[in-house]
């Protein structure tokens, strides 16, 4: 505590005020003040002076008693032996109503009710039947332990055989291969359509009609050939150049050519045979239808030629 303030009184009294509680004091010989306090009221924490304004957390520890109920709480958990498991006197009694052992041998002398033991070397499944041990079948494993009723029968090989409607297939039995003459198809093979063979009368025939085709083809060809050779079936024009030897004969002969004017005579240049010009209307001579020879060396003849018919 601070702020402590003393106030001497008359006498021997004197009254000591600390933090607004007062108390009283005695005065002794020597002048000083023996002080007992005696708090009335806790102190307030805005009253207090010093204190640090943060407190950060420390490491420390605490007992179990410290935290209320938390031994209560332990007491009322399962506790674990060195393996970390659980001990049977804690288990409830239902987890060990199935208890396994090595053979019936093995089993305990006097069994519990409402449990199950194990034998492990065959797999059976006993109760405690009050003096003995009772089996307990379970389901059977397969249809083996299963007896055969009267009505529903086991599906079997040779009653699935004799109950199904084919029997046989071609006089053969069990896994069938057929082959061809199985089904009379003994003359059939897998040749393909372009080399299969016909028959000889067939062959005949083709031949019969093939050989006739031809003698009709070779007829056509020949009347065509015949039709066009002839002179009066010939119409349009035909290049110099496809008839033999005309143009040769051409060479050796005058050429003639027919122009309106003079001039387009001698628009003609200079020729590569002698030939022959008729000048319409003749601007050089002044006169109609005269005639020149143009040569092939450039030469040009006027012909004083006078018409007689």
């Amino acid at each position: 505590m601070s702020d402590v303030s003393v106030t001497v009184g008359g006498g021997t009294g004197v009254t000591v005020a600390v933090n607004g509680n007062t108390t009283t004091a005695t005065v002794t010989a020597g002048g000083s003040v023996q002080v007992t306090l005696t708090d009335t009221s806790p102190p307030t924490w805005s009253g207090i002076t010093g204190k640090p304004t943060t407190f950060p957390p420390q490491a420390h520890n605490h007992f179990i008693g410290d935290t209320v109920g938390l031994q209560a709480a332990l007491d009322e958990k399962a506790d674990l032996d060195s393996g970390g498991k659980v001990p049977a006197s804690q288990l409830p009694s239902y987890v060990d109503d199935v208890l396994e052992v090595a053979n019936a041998a093995a089993l305990p002398a006097t069994g519990e009710t409402g449990k199950i033991y194990v034998t492990l070397d065959n797999g059976k499944v006993f109760r405690w039947g009050g003096s003995v041990y009772v089996e307990i079948s379970a389901a059977p494993g397969s249809t083996d332990y299963v007896p055969e009723g009267t009505t529903n029968l086991y599906h079997t090989t040779a009653r699935a055989a004799a109950a199904a409607p084919v029997q046989s297939v071609a006089g053969k039995t069990g896994t069938v291969t057929l082959a061809k003459a199985d089904v009379g198809l003994g003359n059939v093979d897998n040749t393909s359509d372009v080399n299969k063979p016909v028959s000889t009368a067939q062959a005949s025939a083709d031949a019969a009609v093939a050989s006739a085709a031809a003698s009709d083809a070779t007829s056509k060809a020949n009347a065509a050939q015949a039709a066009a050779v002839q002179r009066a079936n010939h119409t349009g024009t035909q290049a110099i150049s496809t008839v033999d030897g005309l143009q040769s004969s051409l060479n050796g002969k005058s050429a003639y050519v027919q122009v309106s004017t003079f001039a387009a005579m001698v628009a003609i240049g200079t020729p590569s045979a002698l030939t022959l010009v008729k000048v319409l209307a003749d601007e050089n001579k002044s006169a109609s239808n005269t005639v020149y020879q143009l040569w092939p060396n450039g030469d040009r003849f006027w012909l004083a030629a006078v018409k007689d018919n």
